[in-house]
């Protein structure tokens, strides 16, 4: 319930917020790289990825978490280290909940989305953005 309560408070609804729109980037830069210019769709996915992630870290930074805290290697590398174990738990969730729900994947999606959301919101408030 405490985790629920954080995620729908001022903060958490910032942090879906940045969330949607960190999507929104990837998703363009995607389709830039690779309907435009063509690039192979591993490279293309790395790339947006990546550029999805820079702009979370920014937002989250500075809108969601208000740190006023120089931006740092340790920093960065904590909020890599979060997104990546964020999406290590999504992926397990969603594989998990498609075997228990039998193959049910808007609901293994909501799950892996939610359960993932909320570890990093909280690694992120605890550990990254620590004012």
């Amino acid at each position: 319930m405490f985790i629920l309560a954080k995620m729908l408070s001022k903060q958490g609804i910032k942090f879906a917020l940045v969330g949607v729109m960190n999507t929104v980037v990837d998703f363009i830069i995607f389709f830039i790289l690779y309907e435009r210019f063509q690039y192979p769709f591993i490279v293309s996915q790395i790339v947006a990825y990546s550029g999805g992630m820079v702009h979370s870290y920014f937002l989250n930074k500075h809108f969601t978490f208000q740190s006023k805290r120089k931006s740092n290697v340790g920093e960065w590398m904590k909020f890599i280290v979060v997104n990546s174990c964020s999406l290590l738990l999504s992926l397990g969730l969603l594989q998990s909940v498609m075997f228990i729900s039998n193959g049910n994947m808007l609901v293994s999606k909501a799950i892996a989305t939610i359960g993932a959301m909320s570890i990093n919101f909280i690694a992120s408030k605890v550990w990254v953005f620590k004012s």
